[in-house]
């Protein structure tokens, strides 16, 4: 996890090089992206992508959060402010695409970034986005892999509540931050998630990404 879009100097990538890392996971802002409706600009972020172009390293590249020009600021809730995130997401796979490694739909929805009426079914809500944002994705870029969950720790009975509303047809692989003091019994977390994946998907599991 980087933090460019943050303000973090790009000369630190060819470090990141050298040691060998194969992607990195940033961001670009959707309020800083689209400041007029239908208007784009990732001008602010170019330097750091083709900084990891240039040393080999591929971004995972993060949709986050909201936009004012959309449902007041608030999370995504409403087909049409879904459909601008979507929107969002597909031009960053338009002008980065082929470097990217894969595109993630939200961060940690289940903890502090997420405000306004989503917020009082996130599970849902988050499903509800997942499988909006989806197919536009992959009508742009149907390579580049898309990540849901956005899940901070390994909230079991919300990624339930995800799967049970139909989350896992809007995402090709789920996202987990397992932070923990200590590392033991993750392993049977993890599969208890797989269990949930194969109960909501007729006996189908999908790929599992700590991305932090």
């Amino acid at each position: 996890m980087t933090h460019f879009a943050q303000g973090w100097s790009p000369a630190v990538v060819p470090l990141a090089a050298r040691i060998g890392f194969p992607f990195v996971r940033d961001e670009m802002p959707w309020e800083e992206v689209e400041r007029s409706p239908g208007v784009y600009d990732f001008a602010r972020f170019e330097p750091y992508v083709d900084a990891l172009t240039r040393s080999g390293i591929r971004p995972l590249l993060l949709m986050t959060y909201e936009n004012p020009l959309y449902d007041g600021g608030n999370t995504p809730f409403s087909p049409a402010g879904r459909a601008a995130f979507g929107r969002y997401g597909q031009e960053m796979l338009r002008r980065f695409g082929d470097r990217m490694a894969a595109i993630e739909i939200w961060n940690e929805y289940n903890g502090s970034w997420c405000k306004g009426p989503a917020a009082q079914d996130r599970p849902a809500s988050h499903a509800e986005l997942c499988q909006a944002v989806y197919p536009l994705l992959k009508q742009v870029r149907p390579d580049v892999p898309v990540l849901g969950g956005a899940a901070v720790l390994l909230p079991l009975p919300y990624f339930e509540g995800v799967f049970k509303h139909g989350g896992l047809k809007g995402m090709d692989a789920a996202v987990i931050h397992p932070y923990r003091g200590r590392p033991e019994g993750l392993d049977a977390e993890i599969g208890e998630l797989r269990d949930l994946m194969r109960l909501y998907a007729h006996g189908q599991e999908k790929p599992i990404w700590a991305t932090e």
